[in-house]
């Protein structure tokens, strides 16, 4: 077991590979209400569009540059370059977050 700050974090073998797996701190908000098909499908979108984005934030000609950054200095780049800015406290708190986080293992 690897210890980062006061996350644990244990590495778990998965179907296809090793999976890491940590519980996180619970975020204060609303629940999201499934019953409400609006809401569902613009989170689902959302998802989506962080997902789009974080893969996209690395990429260029090179197949080994994904990997020439750590994923800590990946996602300051996201938020320094791609962040449209569309929750500016999320925003600030990943920033926050990440200043003080152990340099994050991507490697599987």
């Amino acid at each position: 077991m690897r210890h980062g700050g006061s996350l644990d974090r244990v590495v778990l073998a998965g179907p296809s590979g090793a999976l890491s797996v940590t519980v996180l701190p619970e975020l204060t908000g609303d629940w999201l209400d499934v019953a409400n098909r609006a809401a569902v499908r613009l989170a689902g979108a959302s998802l989506a569009e962080l997902h789009r984005a974080l893969g996209a934030s690395h990429h260029d000609a090179s197949p080994m540059s994904a990997r020439a950054k750590g994923l800590t200095e990946r996602i300051d780049d996201w938020l320094a370059d791609e962040d449209r800015g569309l929750a500016p406290a999320a925003s600030r708190r990943l920033k926050d977050l990440l200043s003080r986080s152990p340099e994050l293992d991507d490697e599987p």
